[in-house]
């Protein structure tokens, strides 16, 4: 279908795409409704047996204390957001210097994060090796993945890995600021500190709480970086919920709890991220 505008051709054809799109959706609804259903049997994947239980995977689940340690660690790694946000931030306002090196410093930071989450999982295991590791010998033995560690190891991977992408985002936002705000600033001589707090970060501010967004919504389901290195151990240290579902599915057949444990996540998510689109439809009209 066509239409014309201004005496130039106009494509509107969208049935190209909508095939893809009618498939996509129907994937995305049954895979939902399917996990909606089988949250409620006691399906087991290696006899395939199951039955209708209602709610007793759900009840299992908050009764079951390595749930509750796993809902734990999982949010300690989500921790990770906010040290990437602040970290992002600080580089940010770096690179937004006016130098020439900066260039090249904002095209070598992104390398990291071009890199598949699972090679950088493998690749810090082996810097964090306690016996062989490159750290070992500049540092000293240290057991980076032992029972108090183990969280805190995988909290650094994964701001290794993403805090530049944040990064080159907040620096977006800070070179959109217009150089009139910029150059008042300057005339009037306010200090750096107050300039950062009156001009820097008001204006940061909504880009900043869509990043923290992002970034608790991939935290509570990363699953990669963590089963590269650890698996969830030593013991239960570092079983994030992802980690805890792969296992309940595929290692222990448990499919029905391991629904139930993925719709959990999926409420989670969805609480999550309304209160911070809340907060930032807010400060958007404030």
């Amino acid at each position: 279908m066509k239409s014309h505008h201004n005496g130039e051709p106009v494509n509107k054809d969208y049935w190209t795409v909508l095939p893809g799109l009618i498939a996509l959706y129907a994937i995305a609804i049954y895979a939902f409704a399917a996990t909606i259903y089988y949250s409620g049997t006691s399906f087991y994947l290696f006899e395939q047996r199951s039955e209708f239980v209602g709610f007793q995977n759900y009840l299992d689940l908050i009764l079951w204390p390595r749930f509750h340690n796993s809902l734990f660690l999982t949010g300690v790694f989500c921790i990770g957001a906010f040290i990437q946000l602040l970290m992002a931030f600080a580089i940010a306002l770096f690179l937004n210097l006016n130098y020439k090196i900066m260039h090249l410093l904002r095209a070598i930071i992104i390398w990291p994060m071009v890199i598949p989450p699972v090679a950088v999982g493998l690749i810090w295991k082996l810097l964090l090796d306690p016996v062989t590791g490159p750290l070992t010998y500049l540092v000293g033995p240290f057991e980076y993945f032992g029972p108090n560690t183990a969280i805190w190891s995988l909290i650094l991977i994964d701001t290794w890995e993403w805090a530049p992408l944040y990064c080159l985002i907040i620096l977006a936002a800070l070179q959109a600021i217009r150089k009139e705000i910029v150059e008042a600033t300057m005339v009037d001589g306010l200090s750096f500190w107050t300039k950062l707090r009156v001009v820097i970060i008001p204006k940061v501010m909504p880009i900043a709480i869509l990043i923290v967004i992002l970034r608790l919504i991939d935290a509570i389901k990363t699953f990669d970086i963590v089963y590269a290195t650890t698996m969830g151990g030593p013991g239960n240290a570092s079983e994030v919920i992802s980690v805890l579902n792969y296992l309940l599915v595929f290692r222990q057949g448990f499919v029905g709890r391991g629904a139930a444990l993925s719709m959990i996540t999926f409420i989670m998510l969805w609480v999550i991220g309304n209160i911070f689109l809340t907060i930032v439809g807010k400060l958007r009209r404030g």
